[in-house]
């Protein structure tokens, strides 16, 4: 009777409608979207989104056709729920495997007879459980409506969270800067192009000796014999990328509020690099803005007037998605790391196209943020490539000289195209090495690890003896620039590097000290 009543339903009895496997197959996306919501553009999510919609439902109908002998019914429900355990399994791969990994202390690559046994093994019991699951007699009509109503409260809890989130976004605004009343370049002349360079984690020429045991002093000459003011004591005004290339681009420094609102889990600084106040000055007074594509959803300027980037390459919000699933561990095993053969065409593209930018009649700030000689290391000392993970110290030095040679390249270029050209070479904060611990230990040692940085200007008829010095910081760099070319009249700042964090719980700053 039981059997006859699941075969033969009552045709008056309403069958739940069946969403949930649509909803799991984006739930993990728009998750990892509302983590990120402050460093990745929403737009990043909607072809995953779309790839996942456009699968679940190929996969629906694959079941429907070939799966599954029993009433519609009971097909639908069944059929439904074995999509939604496979995007929980797909999405978990990555979280899992990690988590495995790390309870037993494994970091090696699985050779591929181990992996070929995991996956036959993990195979015959998936297809096993889904064949029983679908050829049980007992009717499931239950499990659609429940997890209709997890998938729901899932999406509602990350839609309600991004949503929030980006609204927090919206309504914040770092500390104003005095305004600006001369609009004009000093002396009526034509302003100049400004490219503004900022290489990640390219320390100070002290730490590259005792950390790299790499003398950077040939390369820094080079810089010096073509006008560069290098300030050998410089440092950043904040430890991570996602503040120290807002606060130096808006020349002034980030609330406490925002910063205790990022370290929450909100960072508020999206737009702080492509609506940057240097941004804003600069076209208003009729700059062209040129962006080039970093890799990086934090420091992407796809606002600007020309937005640069190469063919085909991910972002960071795409090779994180991936992690998540079967597909990193099979690109793994390709002979050449895909994420380091894109990384690698990322920064090459940035390094050829700022040495051939061409002059144009109009002038222009151009800004990259060059993933370089941050990790992953993609270059030897000739440029040639390095696709397998290695000693960092090593594999920093390494990229480190190739990219000393390109910088020298770029910057005979500019100056050869327009010696009135201004160039910022600068680092955003230090080679990070040391152990959280070491600032118990020895303070000034960690304040060097964390925000030593090359900075190196080329500012054609400023008198650098009058104005710069060397422990100056980025916060000042555009108040100098502006203040010379366009009598802004801005003050310099006091140089602070500030501290926050989980280990900083209320905060710390660092003012002028022999660091």
């Amino acid at each position: 009777m039981t059997e006859q009543n699941t075969a033969n339903p009552n045709k008056n009895e309403k069958a739940p409608p069946v969403f949930h496997p649509f909803l799991f197959s984006i739930f993990p996306i728009l998750s990892l979207m509302s983590a990120n919501v402050g460093e990745a553009l929403l737009v990043e999510a909607v072809v995953p989104c779309l790839v996942s919609l456009i699968l679940c439902l190929v996969l629906l109908v694959l079941l429907k056709l070939f799966l599954s002998p029993f009433s519609i019914s009971q097909k639908r429900h069944k059929n439904a729920a074995v999509i939604s355990l496979f995007f929980v399994a797909f999405y978990g791969y990555g979280p899992a495997v990690d988590t495995l990994r790390n309870v037993l202390d494994f970091r090696e690559l699985l050779s591929p007879a181990q992996v070929l046994l995991s996956l036959g093994v993990a195979l015959v019991v998936a297809l096993a459980s889904v064949r029983f699951f679908l050829r049980t007699n007992r009717s499931i009509a239950w499990i659609t409506p429940f997890l209709n109503v997890i998938s729901a409260i899932a999406i509602i809890i990350v839609v309600f969270s991004i949503t929030t989130t980006m609204l927090r976004q919206k309504d914040y605004a770092l500390k104003q800067s005095p305004s600006v009343v001369d609009a004009h370049a000093s002396g009526g002349t034509r302003r100049p192009d400004i490219y503004y360079i900022v290489l990640d984690m390219y320390t100070r020429q002290d730490l590259l000796q005792s950390y790299f045991k790499h003398d950077n002093t040939e390369f820094l000459g080079e810089l010096q014999e073509k006008g560069f003011y290098v300030a050998n004591m410089s440092r950043s005004n904040y430890m991570r990328t996602l503040f120290s290339i807002p606060s130096s681009l808006n020349y002034s420094y980030i609330d406490d509020m925002a910063m205790e609102k990022a370290f929450g889990g909100m960072p508020p600084l999206a737009k702080s690099v492509s609506e940057s106040k240097a941004v804003g000055f600069l076209r208003e007074r009729g700059y062209e803005i040129v962006a080039l594509a970093s890799g990086s959803s934090t420091t992407e300027m796809r606002n600007a007037d020309r937005y640069l980037k190469p063919t085909f390459v991910l972002t960071e919000f795409h090779s994180v998605l991936i992690d998540l699933t079967p597909i990193r561990s099979v690109l793994n095993r390709m002979e050449i790391k895909w994420e380091y053969y894109l990384h690698r065409k990322r920064l090459l593209f940035s390094l050829d196209t700022l040495a051939s930018m061409e002059s144009t009649e109009q002038p222009k700030f151009v800004f990259a943020h060059i993933m370089a000689p941050h990790w992953p290391f993609v270059f030897d000392e000739d440029g040639s490539g390095i696709y397998k993970r290695g000693n960092f110290e090593e594999g920093y030095r390494r990229q480190l000289v190739y990219l000393n040679e390109r910088l020298i390249e770029i910057a005979g270029a500019i100056q050869k195209r327009d010696p009135n050209s201004v160039i910022i070479f600068q680092g955003d904060h230090g080679p990070r090495r040391a152990s959280p611990a070491l600032k118990d230990k020895n303070w000034e040692a960690f304040i060097k690890d964390q925000t030593a940085i090359l900075n190196a200007v080329y500012i054609p008829g400023l008198e650098y003896d009058e104005v710069l010095y060397p422990s100056i910081t980025p916060v000042n760099t555009f108040r100098v620039i502006f203040n010379q070319y366009f009598d802004a009249g801005l003050p310099l700042l006091k140089d602070e590097t500030k501290l926050f964090g989980p280990a900083y719980q209320d905060g710390m700053v660092v003012t002028e000290k022999a660091f």
